[in-house]
């Protein structure tokens, strides 16, 4: 009987122990999330994109979902800010470039930013189209919704679309490579 309780007790400790880790793990995630103090001073946090849509500390399923590599490397790095876009190259130039002033340098309208980049760069237009139409029947996502709600439900897709939504990025993001 004491055997069995001294089990139990280190059993209940060693859980406490792993729940403890987890919480702090998961305070520090929602800390770095949510600071905008940038290490250079800049008031820019790499995560302002992605606590947009990313909202619980689990494993995202569309790492599965999506089997092809290529598509899935290119939605890991748009989602996680980790791409060729001015948003994220100005910041790193000399000198420093503000964020409004990082335009899009295919159609140079605007700040070239993932939002701009999926959803309103005219030069992306017939792909996001087809790519609209290709999930039409699966009622996920709206164009006519809000850019914000749009672009939450396409970096945070079910698993029915996050394979169209992969491939969507990875066109567009071939296209932008040839123009630039």
């Amino acid at each position: 009987w004491v055997q069995q309780k001294n089990l139990y007790c280190t059993q209940k400790v060693q859980k406490d122990f792993k729940q403890r880790l987890h919480d702090i793990e998961f305070q520090k995630w929602l800390s770095d999330m949510f600071n905008d103090s940038g290490r250079s001073g800049n008031k820019s946090n790499k995560m302002r994109v992605y606590r947009t849509f990313k909202t619980e500390y689990k494993y995202e399923s569309y790492l599965d979902n999506v089997t092809i590599v290529k598509h899935r490397i290119n939605f890991t790095r748009l989602r996680i800010s980790d791409h060729n876009l001015e948003i994220e190259k100005g910041r790193y130039r000399k000198p420093y470039i503000k964020p409004q002033d990082r335009i899009c340098p295919v159609c140079k309208k605007e700040m070239e930013d993932e939002i701009h980049f999926l959803l309103r760069c005219p030069r992306y237009e017939s792909i996001r189209q087809n790519f609209y139409q290709n999930i039409k029947s699966l009622g996920k996502v709206n164009p006519l919704e809000s850019e914000k709600a749009v672009f939450k439900k396409l970096m945070s897709p079910t698993n029915e679309i996050a394979p169209k939504v992969a491939k969507f990025i990875s066109e567009c993001n071939k296209m932008r490579n040839t123009l630039t």
